[in-house]
């Protein structure tokens, strides 16, 4: 009796061990697969073809089918990567946030000079406007005009850029006669910064050009600038 006993508690953790065996391996062929699923051509495409919609349309006018029929892929395909519309956007807003965050990236600890600094961000911010054929750009615009949190990321990107810009300038500075502080700089740097991104439709044809091409940008980027050392002049 002992020894048939002996023998079933053999039997059975041998199954359980070969088990385990299953269910480790499953576990690691699914890692595999999701790691695979990252890299795949399908997914960069379904992102791609997703952000051009989305900036264009709008999240909500926009289906699965219309970006799976642009993206010449199955419908099954945005279910494998991302479950659902939402898990698409997802992986869209990460990707432009990516982006984003590379706008004011070492702004004031590698360029220390005022002027040099906005003419570096005014050449990223161009670089930008042109990333995915101005696909990220106008994606970041309709973010800054959402009242939810990714409204609030992308505001957080020009907050970001709007302190690296002011980095150095004292609290309060003078123009002519009056004292400024630095609530009313902090307010018409991100204004100065925002409104290009907000208005650049209307602006482009009431201009009938790029607002962020040819040499009238570089001309924009020498006023900004200028005011900048002004404000940084004033404060010595």
């Amino acid at each position: 009796m002992e020894l048939r006993r002996f023998i079933d508690l053999k039997v059975f953790l041998c199954k359980a061990n070969h088990r385990c065996i299953r269910e480790i391996n499953t576990l690691n062929e699914s890692v595999e697969v999701t790691k695979r699923s990252k890299k795949s051509p399908g997914r960069d495409r379904l992102i791609r073809t997703a952000l051009e919609l989305f900036s264009s349309l709008g999240f909500d006018k926009v289906s699965t089918r219309d970006i799976a029929r642009n993206a010449d892929v199955s419908l099954q395909l945005i279910w494998h990567h991302f479950g659902t519309k939402e898990g698409l956007r997802d992986a869209v807003d990460h990707q432009v946030e990516q982006e984003l965050l590379e706008l004011s990236k070492n702004l004031a600890e590698g360029f220390p000079d005022v002027r040099e600094r906005f003419n570096e961000l005014g050449r990223r911010v161009a670089i930008f406007s042109k990333r995915d054929n101005g696909n990220s750009h106008r994606y970041f615009r309709r973010m800054l005009l959402d009242d939810n949190d990714r409204g609030k990321t992308a505001y957080k990107v020009l907050v970001s850029c709007t302190l690296q810009m002011l980095d150095g300038i004292p609290a309060k500075i003078r123009i002519g006669e009056k004292e400024v502080n630095r609530e009313s700089l902090y307010i018409f740097m991100i204004s100065l910064l925002s409104g290009p991104i907000l208005l650049k439709p209307f602006l482009d044809k009431e201009l009938a050009e790029d607002i962020y091409a040819s040499e009238k940008y570089q001309n924009r980027i020498d006023l900004y600038s200028g005011l900048l050392m002004l404000f940084n002049n004033n404060a010595k």
